[in-house]
């Protein structure tokens, strides 16, 4: 009869002992995947939201979790194998989590999502080391768009400003509002725009300001009603501030005498696609009214492009 409790008991032991190995190493593996989850949601705050609050709630409340998980991991680990290894492990990542917390407060690095209003921008501007009139921007016209392009042209080296200042662009839009302080900048400058790859939505407000406008003949320039895309799926067209862009966009073709069919086609409302004129038209309409490029000699379309 001893021999049989003995037994009895050994076995119950064994699937306790079983029990925690599994809880352990769910434990520990919740450790790592809870912080990858709780980072990614943060990026994804971050350019949805912009909201530092937010993106910093997301950050502590995934990342404690995982402290929780590595904290019952120990224990478990202690209470089923004597194991301390880990003891000091928990307070290092105490330790790690709290600096990590602190420096994407602080937004002591740029390159990475730092849960803060600035973050990797999606666009590059550079100045022509031979040519130092010419910039190229190229990217998404997005939050800090106008400011990064104002300071690089005005703060640039060596720009002879008893000419003119040329700017290739190359973007698929972006933020109305930001385009609409860049073009204004265009304007006031006397800025001289080039479009060799593609120049869509909100691009197009920069083209427009311009009153030197050279287009490749193989450059796509797209126009449509602005628009709030609201999720991946839901887009809006009718929410009453957007009549101030689009009256902007409107305006400022009016300003070049383009023909009144012409903007309605201007009008459409589709967010995928547009209507992308052809050079024929851009040149009877007066969008393209420069053939030659101001300061390179070729119309090749670039590498970069």
């Amino acid at each position: 009869m001893i021999n049989t409790d003995l037994t009895l008991i050994s076995q119950s032991q064994r699937k306790l002992l079983i029990i925690k190995s599994t809880r352990t190493t769910v434990l520990i593996l919740y450790v790592f995947i809870l912080p990858v989850v709780g980072y990614l949601l943060t990026v994804y705050i971050e350019e949805e939201t912009f909201s530092l609050f937010e993106a910093l709630a997301a950050y502590a409340l995934f990342s404690i979790a995982g402290l929780v998980s590595f904290f019952k991991a120990n224990r478990l680990a202690f209470e089923t194998y004597n194991f301390k290894v880990f003891s000091s492990l928990v307070w290092l990542a105490l330790v790690g989590c709290i600096a990590m917390f602190g420096w994407g407060a602080s937004n002591t690095s740029h390159k990475h999502a730092s849960f803060s209003n600035y973050y990797q921008p999606d666009f590059v501007i550079i100045q022509d080391n031979d040519k130092p009139n010419q910039f190229l921007y190229k990217g998404a016209i997005e939050i800090n768009s106008a400011n990064t392009l104002i300071r690089k042209i005005m703060n640039a080296d060596n720009v002879d400003w008893d000419k003119p200042i040329a700017l290739e662009i190359h973007s698929g839009g972006g933020s109305p509002q930001e385009a609409i302080i860049m073009a204004s900048f265009i304007k006031q400058y006397n800025i001289q725009i080039e479009v060799l790859g593609q120049c869509i939505s909100a691009c197009t407000r920069l083209l427009l300001a311009s009153d030197s406008r050279y287009i490749h003949s193989k450059a796509w320039i797209g126009f449509h009603a602005t628009y709030i895309k609201k999720t991946t799926q839901l887009v809006s067209y009718d929410s009453p501030h957007l009549r101030f862009f689009n009256e902007n966009l409107y305006t400022a073709l009016e300003r070049l005498k383009v023909s009144k069919s012409f903007i309605h086609k201007t009008k459409i409302r589709d967010s995928y696609g547009g209507f992308f004129p052809t050079y024929d038209e851009l040149l009877k309409e007066g969008i393209a009214n420069r053939t030659q490029r101001l300061f390179v000699a070729n119309d090749n379309i670039p590498f970069y492009l």
